[in-house]
């Protein structure tokens, strides 16, 4: 006779709260929301909400107001994905946090969580673990002079090694000599921002090395063109 096996035996995965229902998502939300704590999957001890939201929603405002102003007190520049990918980062360690009995305040009141979960993605869009290929850099050299002419930005020449040249835009700052800036991307780095001039101090612009992470480049140094953006060059001085 087969053994009889019991539902309590089964060694089920836990369910991912994007596999739920939506009604049972919904109920999830407002469980989490009455102020009594997280909500958590019995089976494995897992937070699945909090504060109104499934751990697997967007971003909380909180976590990326705060991931924000860290990265505000640096001289790169950040893409908006990588904002959301730290701020989701801190979402995860304070619900870690609360699974072991504390709450928000408690766990990061010098607000080391916040400055790691800002640090460990940041790093993650620098220099890369492993050197790019020259058809990678091509690739990537074409979709963001691509993203920049998208932008209604002027591509201009660069006696910046590997560099995508831009025309300052009207009524906005000028740097050096040609007014302009270049942007680069070598096989050991991430995205670098420069003033278009043969020496130059650069700052790194925080974004995927993909097609779309050159759009978010582009996005940024439109931003900067405008005035719109923290300026590296000059909070530097």
């Amino acid at each position: 006779m087969d053994p009889v096996t019991h539902e309590d035996d089964l060694d089920l995965p836990p369910l991912h709260p994007d596999d739920m229902p939506p009604q049972l998502q919904e109920a999830l939300r407002r469980m989490s929301a009455r102020g009594e704590g997280p909500v958590v999957d019995m089976a494995t001890g897992a937070v699945v909400a909090r504060e109104g939201r499934l751990v697997t929603d967007a971003p909380s405002d909180a976590s990326q107001a705060r991931v924000r102003r860290i990265y505000d007190g640096y001289a790169g520049l950040y893409a908006p994905s990588v904002v959301a990918e730290a701020a989701a980062l801190l979402d995860g360690y304070l619900a870690t946090a609360e699974q072991h009995g504390l709450d928000q305040k408690a766990a990061d009141d010098g607000g080391w969580l916040a400055l790691a979960a800002a640090e460990a993605v940041a790093r993650r869009y620098g220099r890369p673990q492993d050197e790019r290929t020259s058809a990678e850099l091509n690739q990537l050299g074409r979709a963001l002079t691509a993203a920049l002419t998208a932008e209604g930005l002027e591509v201009v020449p660069t006696p910046v090694r590997m560099g995508v040249g831009v025309a300052p835009v009207p009524g906005g700052p000028r740097w050096g000599t040609d007014g302009g800036l270049a942007v680069a991307l070598y096989a050991d780095s991430g995205w670098e921002l420069m003033v278009n001039a043969l020496r130059t101090t650069s700052y790194t612009i925080h974004a995927p090395a993909t097609v779309a992470g050159a759009s978010e480049v582009a996005q940024l140094v439109h931003a900067v063109l405008r005035g719109d953006a923290a300026d590296p060059f000059r909070r530097a001085r």
